[in-house]
């Protein structure tokens, strides 16, 4: 924004509230958590007030196979970049 000029027109988002995602003209809230650290902030990032387990369960933002695959890669997580450049195709296809 500082390169473009721009600088005085940012809005900065108050840090205390939740993030918001506008998808289809409708505004959506994101997990949050406070920033803890240990199990404790874990803990309350699944199942505080505005914590995953909630999105999970009463978000619109994503669709139920949605969830269900971001869950299972939650738990089961992904592939590693390999050790060598790929190219764009390689990427998608692993």
């Amino acid at each position: 924004a500082y390169e473009l000029g721009i600088a005085d027109k940012l809005v900065m988002a108050d840090q205390s509230l939740p993030p918001w995602v506008n998808h289809n003209g409708k505004l959506h809230p994101l997990p949050k958590g406070r920033g803890g650290k240990g199990p404790k902030g874990q803990l309350e990032l699944l199942f505080g007030p505005n914590g995953v387990a909630k999105f999970a369960l009463t978000g619109e933002l994503l669709t139920w196979p949605g969830k269900i695959r971001a869950g299972i890669g939650a738990l089961v997580g992904h592939a590693g970049a390999p050790e060598s450049e790929e190219t764009i195709r390689q990427w998608v296809t692993r």
